[in-house]
Formats: C-alpha cells, structure tokens, sequence
C-alpha cells in the first residue's frame, strides 16, 4: 500500500500551526486516494541516533569506499576489513531507509531562529546516506544522483510575522530555502510548499492565516 509520510518538525502536537495544516493536507490526500495509507513520525516522540565518530567513519566508507584499502593495501590473500559500523549507525541506516521507503512525504516545520527545528536538521543528517537517499558514486558530470526521483513532496512552514525577501537583502532565511534544497537534491519533484503566516497576532488573524493555508493545502492534495 503506497504510503504518505509525514514528518512533525513541532513540538507543540495539536496547537501547532504548521502541523494543523499538514494534518488537513494528508486527511485530504487520503480521501483522494484510498487506496493510499498515512504515516507520522513525530521528531519529538522518537529516538534519533547520535552521529558519533562511529557513524561519521561508517558514512564516510560509503563515500570513499578506496579509502581504507589505500590507507593499508591488503596482503597476498587477505580479506577486505568490514565496512564501519556500530548500533548507533545500524540504527541510522534503518531510518534512512524508511524514510526513502515512502512514496510521498510531508514536513511541518515551524520557523526557529530564522531556520529550522534542530530535531528536524538532526533527521535530515541521518536520513540523507549515500546508497540510499543519493547515489553513492558521482556520475560522469561529478554529481551525486538522488534517489527519490519520481516522488512528491509536500513542505507546510509556520512563521511567527510575514517573510518578505527585499531585492538586495543577503539570504537571513534558512526554512525554507534548505529544506528545499535537501529535498530536491535527492531527487523529490515536484515540491509543493505552503506557508502558515503570521501566526503571531490575534485569535481571528490566525484563524484567517490557517483558514487560507488549509486551503491551499486542500489544492496541493487533489492535485
């Protein structure tokens, strides 16, 4: 059963405004599609696995997989070392390939500090492995292929006042823009992002800001 996964970036369940409008969205995307079931993996409820040194060599074999043969050539008969590994990067690679398992995915994320939640920049490190988010060797243009293509994302962003980028401004935003660039550079197209904001004001101005983005929400999932 093909399966639409939802990442809650907030630690705020029920009163947050980027998860109300994801939870619409996928209450949404399901009725269109039946045969479709929704999944949520909420950031603050799970464990996340430390990227110790462990984890880095691990990652790290997977890139450069000469590496350690050229740093100590084997003997006549030898046999290649294991690859690096620990229970912390095992644990890390079975949420990597969880993530990439799913036909569809869908973040709420709320705005901190101009970018993001550090338990969601914490996910994308570990979900982002060579071999499995993105092509472990690079191609013949020196790029890394992400492995996602063919997949729909869906990015619903809560902000406390309006964002409005000047023309001239250096880039102070780090949402969206990285969100953005993560998943596109594993390959996710198209990417449909919505946007709650303000959420900081009145009771009826942020009922107006998440009536409007429900909506929005209502048209990305018929889409």
């Amino acid at each position: 059963m093909p399966t639409l996964l939802h990442i809650e970036a907030s630690p705020n369940g029920d009163a947050s405004a980027s998860g109300t409008v994801a939870r619409h969205l996928a209450k949404k995307y399901i009725e269109h599609r039946p045969k479709w079931k929704l999944e949520t993996v909420n950031l603050w409820a799970v464990r996340l696995p430390d990227l110790d040194p462990a984890c880095l060599a691990a990652h790290g074999s997977l890139m450069n997989p000469g590496t350690a043969a050229a740093a100590a050539p084997l003997r006549k008969g030898e046999a290649p070392p294991p690859p690096a590994t620990s229970p912390e990067w095992e644990e890390a690679l079975g949420i990597a390939a969880h993530f990439a398992s799913a036909d569809a995915l869908l973040f709420s994320v709320p705005m901190w500090n101009f970018g993001v939640p550090y338990r969601l920049k914490h996910y994308i490190d570990l979900v982002m492995q060579p071999g499995i988010a993105f092509a472990a060797e690079p191609d013949g243009r020196g790029h890394f292929p992400g492995k996602m293509t063919g997949k729909k994302a869906f990015t619903v962003y809560s902000r406390g006042g309006t964002w409005i980028p000047k023309v001239g401004e250096p880039l102070v935003e780090h949402q969206a823009a990285w969100l953005r660039q993560c998943l596109r550079f594993v390959g996710f197209s198209p990417i449909r992002e919505i946007f709650v904001e303000p959420t900081s004001g009145s009771p009826k101005m942020l009922h107006h800001t998440l009536a409007a983005a429900c909506h929005r929400a209502e048209e990305h999932a018929a889409e």
